[in-house]
């Protein structure tokens, strides 16, 4: 093997991405690996530094690690794959981190970059054929164009948005001065980054080559036997391709007869749906809007809402946001309603679903379970109410104070939320937050198109290699795939928009090139995963396959004295700290949510993949995953609803 080239210009700039991007050990190691053996190739490692200005390394530094991260998984190597693609989110956002003005500026508009001028997108005439077209502009479908550009970086790519204009990108925050708390972040890259429709990333950052991006097209239809794109309902505009991917992001689902479109225009600036980034970012502010003794209103009992309220509490209470048992409730008044009997009971076991709902209550969360929302309507505070308050506060006599001179005071505007249950129950908010956890698929392509949608899971229905019909594709949670071994399904979470959007465009051009002797497509065999980290009440919970309360389920846990961690919650049932939950379906395993154990997340999809039979009777059931010694675990059957 040749020596390692010596340090130079490459090794500092590295180094400066790596620490910039706040990159661990192992994976500034893994960029440096990559990085010096990629530009090595390329005739030195100090030249090709020289040459390429930093924030165009960063980018470089983006693309070459998402593309070590697919080889690595395609090859079945998890830890490294994770490394690169680590490295590679790092780099990528360092690069695009504002830097420090230069002392001394030449006037020459050759010296300024001209390189980087012409990676900027510009007008340019859109061609009649293209040799792959994307419909749709989020997480699905900047994995599958880097994964084409990977796989043929010359590529013809047209992305098709329903966009006006090209946005300014969401996620670097250090731009915008607006510090979103981590867990903040978390809950909204796992539940919604992946139905956000919109360019999040300028696409010419992440692919060796321009792509065609083609804004602001609401309609647009296949005809799926003359292969064609055809962008007016008169018929007369199409665009010709070889490989067509449809990846529309979903919708959050409405909530059973409220519809947040449907509400009033005048208070929708209290209403927040949480669709966009923009959303979460606003939950940052609340206290700002609300004041810090304000009532803030959260509809619906899924992850989305739970998480939501947790990062509330935590941004807005006294002391350590870390400590899982903390002493000072938040000043901000929050109540969490829902329909169901205990948060997370649409995907929890009984007693594990109670279990968070009392820890909820622990941090001063009022939850108002078994009650439907039914209407948020805006209601004004009169003079009789305002009144009342003051003389309950010790400001005022009966009217005579200054304080009631003030009509703004008065007449303040609140908003009125009507729940439904076994009573009637009443809400008053300065703030409500819509949190439907679920979101539902965008197919208005496909029904325009002749094409086959599955009638209980939604979804255009794809084959196992993610092909629906003559080169067209789908991916992403709009898609309805076959799983081997759980069946047809359709799953809205991060982790499958990524993964289903690099295996479309790996197949893609595999098709395209089958007739050339490239490689042969691939079946869509990962099992996606989910992860919802409840910070405050010491649980972190990962979920795979099936995981629905309605199926019968199996609890391994670890007894309570024997989870020493500081992050375990200290009140409560401690033997539900950690633990692995079994959803069971003919006695045949179908789910698994791993609790505060993500250390097992490889085992548990190797038990799905061979369809592990359990029952009562069965005599290793404490044995199927490594939790802890047997003699510590103690077992909890429930029958499913």
């Amino acid at each position: 093997a040749a020596p390692p080239p010596e340090p130079g210009p490459a090794h500092g700039e590295i180094n400066r991405l790596c620490a910039a991007a706040s990159l661990d050990a192992s994976c500034a190691l893994h960029a440096h690996i990559l990085l010096l053996r990629h530009f090595a190739m390329r005739g030195g490692a100090d030249a090709a530094a020289e040459a390429v200005p930093a924030d165009m390394l960063g980018r470089a530094c983006f693309s070459l690690m998402c593309r070590s991260a697919l080889r690595y998984s395609r090859a079945g190597a998890g830890a490294a794959a994770a490394a690169a693609l680590a490295a590679g989110l790092g780099l990528g956002f360092s690069s695009l981190a504002p830097q420090p003005a230069a002392a001394e500026e030449s006037n020459d508009l050759a010296s300024k970059e001209p390189h980087k001028l012409a990676r900027f997108n510009t007008m340019r005439p859109k061609h009649k054929h293209y040799k792959y077209i994307i419909i749709g502009a989020g997480t699905t479908s900047h994995a599958a164009i880097e994964a084409i550009m990977s796989q043929d970086p010359g590529a013809d790519v047209l992305l098709v948005s329903e966009e006006a204009s090209l946005p300014h990108d969401d996620f670097f925050l250090a731009k915008r001065g607006v510090h979103v708390p981590m867990e903040m972040l978390s809950t909204w890259n796992e539940w919604r980054r992946h139905a956000t429709a919109r360019l999040e990333t300028e696409p010419d950052a992440i692919s060796t080559a321009p792509i065609t991006v083609l804004l602001h097209k609401r309609f647009c239809r296949l005809d799926v036997e003359n292969k064609k794109l055809v962008l007016d309902e008169a018929g007369h505009e199409t665009i010709g391709f070889d490989r067509c991917l449809i990846a529309t992001a979903g919708q959050p689902r409405p909530f059973y007869i409220l519809d947040s479109r449907k509400i009033n225009y005048k208070i929708r600036d209290k209403i927040n749906n949480l669709a966009t980034f923009q959303d979460f970012e606003a939950l940052v502010r609340l206290e700002d809007r609300v004041g810090k003794d304000g009532r803030v209103c959260i509809v619906g009992g899924g992850f989305l809402g739970t998480e939501v309220a947790l990062a509330l509490v935590n941004q807005n209470r006294d002391g350590d946001s870390d400590d899982p048992a903390p002493s000072a409730p938040s000043p901000l008044k929050i109540t969490q309603a829902f329909a169901e009997s205990d948060p997370l009971a649409k995907t929890l076991p009984r007693y594990l679903a109670a279990e968070v709902g009392s820890r909820l209550r622990t941090l001063g969360i009022d939850l108002l379970p078994n009650h439907l929302v039914t209407e948020v309507r805006e209601r004004i505070v009169d003079n009789s109410v305002a009144s009342e308050a003051a003389a309950a506060n010790g400001n005022g006599d009966g009217g005579d104070s200054e304080l009631f001179e003030t009509d703004e005071y008065i007449e303040r505007e609140v908003l009125q939320i009507t729940a439904v249950g076994r009573s009637r129950a009443s809400i008053e908010a300065d703030y409500a937050i819509l949190a439907s956890t679920h979101c539902d698929p965008v197919t208005r392509v496909a029904e325009g198109s002749a094409m086959e949608i599955d009638p209980h899971n939604g979804g255009i229905m794809v084959n196992g290699m993610l092909e629906a019909v003559n080169g067209i594709y789908a991916a992403g949670s709009c898609a309805s795939y076959f799983d081997a071994g759980l069946g047809r399904r359709r799953v809205d979470r991060f982790d499958h928009a990524v993964n289903s959007g690099l295996l479309a465009g790996i197949n893609m051009v595999a098709m395209e090139n089958g007739a050339r002797g490239g490689q042969n497509p691939q079946v869509y065999t990962h099992q996606p995963a989910f992860h919802s980290n409840l910070s405050g009440i010491g649980l972190h919970m990962i979920g795979v396959g099936l995981v629905d309360a309605r199926l019968k389920t199996v609890g391994v846990w670890v007894s309570g004295n024997k989870v020493q961690e500081e992050t375990c919650w200290v009140g409560g049932d401690r033997s539900l700290n950690r633990g692995v939950v079994y959803y069971l379906e003919n006695d045949k395993v179908v789910g698994i949510l791993l609790v505060n154990a993500s250390f097992l997340l490889g085992r548990a999809r190797d038990v799905l993949r061979f369809g592990v039979q359990l029952n009562q009777a069965h005599a290793g059931l404490k044995r199927q995953m490594p939790l802890a010694p047997e003699e510590w675990l103690e077992v909890r059957w429930e029958d499913g609803a």
